[in-house]
């Protein structure tokens, strides 16, 4: 299999699943046949069982590659090369509450808070600081995206331990530039929040591994001021990066996220992204993953709940929407 880009693969890896699903359906293309053809058992007549065996082995395969293409790139401190609009972020971390809808005013200071865990349960999420908003998570998926810019264009240096792990990935970006691509003006109050905002991206995430033992670290770690060029430079931890491995991650369309007002919406639009056909979850459940302050539920539904779904379905990101009771039911 010839060197291909992460993103590309991922694109091979959605028209395979279509072709897994075609063959179970007993229709495979004659396209989908030629594509299989050398994953068929050879000597075997072109059965319809070995058409399916060779759909989810040649699935598996770019599963495969694509998952050691993106080690390579993450365990050298690397980001894949975000294509357009897009940033992403790890799956476990947007479905959860590390970045609460929360109101102004109402951040908390956290002490080893359960933030989320992963869908296995294998592992549990902490975190200690300054709580976390949207606003926060605008932050650091711009950073993300300077460090995909920075792996293509090698503006970037790593810090490693004494026997040679990276540690940290800096990046410099220019403040005036980072504070634009998030929509915000570039008054002296907006190099206040963005640092203060950097500053929250310092706290402590801790991942509980069952069976395993732990990782605490910050997402962020130094933070450096080039007063001269008015350049700053930040250090992101290689632990956090190592979260976007075996393919949990999504990909986010800023132009669409910051273009919804802050707070539920936006964790909302995390959230579907991070889900493929239907989904459905209760109003209540929504509330817990979430955190949101809002306690009463039809409350949450009529003011949050259901206009950021109508309005995810108006801008294209969600369709089929179905509201019944306290149920939500979509297709993305």
């Amino acid at each position: 299999m010839s060197k291909q880009d992460p993103i590309e693969l991922s694109i091979k890896i959605k028209e395979a699943a279509g072709i897994v699903a075609r063959t179970k359906a007993g229709k495979p293309t004659d396209a989908d046949k030629k594509i299989l053809a050398d994953y068929c058992v050879p000597g075997q007549d072109e059965s319809l069982e070995n058409y399916q065996l060779a759909a989810e082995k040649y699935l598996s395969r770019l599963k495969d590659y694509r998952e050691n293409q993106l080690s390579v790139l993450l365990d050298n401190g690397m980001l894949f090369d975000f294509q357009g609009d897009n940033s992403a972020a790890p799956n476990d971390l947007l479905r959860g509450n590390l970045f609460a809808p929360i109101a102004k005013g109402k951040r908390k200071l956290l002490n080893r808070k359960k933030i989320g865990a992963s869908p296995d349960g294998v592992v549990d999420f902490y975190y200690s600081g300054a709580q976390l908003d949207q606003a926060d998570l605008d932050t650091l998926l711009v950073v993300l995206r300077v460090l995909s810019d920075g792996t293509k264009t090698g503006n970037t240096s790593k810090i490693a331990d004494e026997n040679g792990r990276v540690e940290y990935t800096r990046v410099r970006f220019s403040r005036y530039g980072f504070l634009k691509e998030m929509g915000r003006n570039t008054g002296a109050r907006s190099y206040e929040w963005l640092d203060d905002s950097l500053r929250r991206l310092s706290g402590e995430l801790s991942m509980q591994i069952h069976g395993k033992g732990k990782i605490d670290g910050p997402i962020i770690g130094k933070r450096l001021l080039d007063e001269e060029s008015g350049d700053m430079m930040v250090d992101i931890n290689q632990d956090f990066s190592t979260l976007f491995k075996g393919d949990q991650f999504a990909f986010i369309n800023m132009q669409e996220r910051l273009a919804l007002p802050s707070g539920f919406a936006k964790w909302l639009h995390g959230f579907v992204m991070t889900h493929t056909g239907e989904s459905y979850r209760t109003a209540e459940q929504l509330m817990e993953s979430s955190g949101i302050s809002t306690k009463r539920t039809r409350d949450f539904m009529r003011v949050q709940g259901t206009p950021a779904f109508v309005k995810l379905q108006d801008m294209g990101v969600i369709k089929d929407l179905e509201v019944k009771g306290q149920l939500y039911r979509w297709r993305r």
